[in-house]
């Protein structure tokens, strides 16, 4: 990447421009919150105009709490929590700069005498025959029963009309566990039954138990499984195809609790769920199209230090607005459950049932 082009973006582009472009909440200025951070009471940031060093005439943000200043790309790395070097394509892409040789410019083919030669193609390396896809017959799948249904309502706390529901829509079923399967689960605590959200095709699921947790090695326990071999890093699509809103949430327990506040507040025939598996997950460019033009709330888990669930948010946000109507990024921080603790999750939200009305997507 040319040093050349990036000083040509942060030239066009300065950070209070980014800011407004990418959405992020909160509004720049000499006295003004972190992007996306206004939940504290004072100000700890400003945006200031640089008039020495390599940044000079450059705007800049300082957070006067680090001690420590950001220009536009190493902003936009920091905000949306990816690469510097990912940071700075994405920025010169936003800046509208183009190499002298890309098309459009007048200047194709031309090169300046100093230029290096170029260097001679590498050869591709050669790639691994692709896996066959995961045989999710193996898992011996079928609709949930009566008692299935009881007990991951009973297990989640919401009503058995919530589980009823994933099962017309055909991304819940209950499985059986064989030592067949390459999981972190003993031998002598199989086969055991459970239940799978996963994708109509089955090319991206979890596997839950009805109760507690599943048996590791070593005294260790697992929340959720995906077999070895399966994947889990694909985004499912709960709901109305043509839903004009979309709710993005993280983990299938935050899929049953959305489910379950929009069927509690009759608002679940507009509303369409989408799931990822795991903060780390990326929305693939192929899911994209199914966000355009649509409302697009995401609800993000909270809690954990590093703050992986908000990150992975801002990330998702800016990939799905430009196609989405709108995508907006709701913090349920703060929120008291009933127990005295706070909200964590939207299974959390989910238990809170004096919340009817509050929570309308």
């Amino acid at each position: 990447m040319r040093d050349g082009l990036l000083q040509e973006a942060m030239r066009a582009l300065s950070p209070s421009a980014l800011w407004k472009m990418r959405g992020w909440a909160g509004a720049p200025g000499k006295s003004c919150h972190w992007p996306n951070d206004t939940d504290r009471k004072k100000a700890a940031c400003s945006i200031f105009t640089a008039t020495t060093g390599k940044h000079a005439g450059c705007e800049l943000l300082k957070d006067h709490r680090q001690g420590k200043s950001w220009d536009a790309p190493g902003l936009l790395a920091e905000v949306e929590g990816i690469s510097l070097r990912e940071a700075c394509r994405l920025f010169i892409d936003l800046a509208g700069v183009k190499p002298l040789d890309a098309p459009g410019t007048g200047n194709r083919g031309k090169r300046s005498k100093s230029a290096p030669a170029a260097k001679p193609a590498i050869p591709p390396r050669e790639e691994s025959p692709p896996q066959p896809p995961f045989d999710f017959r193996v898992l011996n799948p079928r609709d949930l029963d009566a008692e299935d249904i009881e007990a991951i309502a009973t297990t989640r706390d919401v009503s058995p009309r919530t589980v009823e529901s994933l099962a017309r829509w055909g991304v819940i079923h209950a499985v059986t566990l064989t030592a067949n399967l390459r999981l972190p689960i003993p031998r002598q605590s199989l086969p055991m039954h459970a239940w799978a959200l996963h994708s109509p095709s089955w090319d991206s699921f979890r596997l839950r138990p009805f109760c507690g947790l599943f048996p590791g090695f070593e005294g260790g326990r697992h929340k959720s499984l995906t077999p070895t071999g399966a994947s889990c890093a694909n985004p499912v699509w709960i709901g109305p195809e043509h839903a004009p809103r979309v709710l993005i949430v993280e983990g299938e327990g935050d899929a049953i609790g959305a489910v379950e506040i929009a069927r509690r507040e009759r608002k679940p025939d507009g509303l369409a769920v989408v799931v990822m598996f795991s903060s780390s997950i990326r929305i693939p460019s192929s899911f994209l199209s199914r966000f355009e033009g649509r409302r697009v709330r995401i609800v993000p888990h909270i809690g954990d230090s590093k703050r992986q669930g908000e990150v992975a948010a801002v990330r998702w946000s800016a990939v799905i607005s430009h196609v989405a109507a709108e995508v907006h990024i709701f913090s349920l921080a703060g929120i008291p459950m009933p127990d005295g603790g706070h909200v964590g999750d939207l299974g959390d939200l989910a238990r809170c049932s004096e919340l009817k009305g509050v929570t309308t997507w």
